[in-house]
């Protein structure tokens, strides 16, 4: 970050003023390499556990995450797709609806079946 970064903590929220401004490290990068010289491997070090939470997804970290992902494999070209965010839409009734309903299913279907069983006995008894 720059100099100008500022961090808030629970103490100082309230007050921007005592919020405390400096450079942070966010991340950091090391890469490995072995006793020929060649490189072994790369290190990445997020200071946020928050990178890969659906939450923060579309802030950037999915697509930082992403590209972190691609650099690291061996391709050199890679193909990705960005996913789509489904929201999940509820079922709105009214009250009329949902006491109609409730008295067809707690009620009518019940009494129906009721009624059904007893003529079937009746029936059957009559033969």
């Amino acid at each position: 970050t720059t100099k100008d970064a500022y961090f808030y903590t629970e103490e100082n929220v309230k007050d921007p003023s005592k919020a405390e401004k400096q450079t942070f490290t966010v991340a950091y990068q090391a890469h490995v390499t072995n006793s020929e010289g060649n490189e072994g491997g790369a290190l990445y070090w997020f200071a946020t556990p928050f990178l890969v939470m659906d939450d923060y997804y579309t802030v950037g970290n999915g697509i930082l995450f992403r590209e972190l992902i691609t650099n690291v494999g061996d391709k050199d070209v890679s193909v990705s797709i960005i996913g789509k965010l489904m929201g999940q839409t509820y079922l709105q009734i009214t009250e009329q609806d949902r006491t109609l309903w409730t008295a067809i299913i707690v009620g009518v279907i019940p009494a129906a079946v009721l009624i059904a069983g007893i003529a079937v006995c009746v029936i059957r008894r009559r033969r």
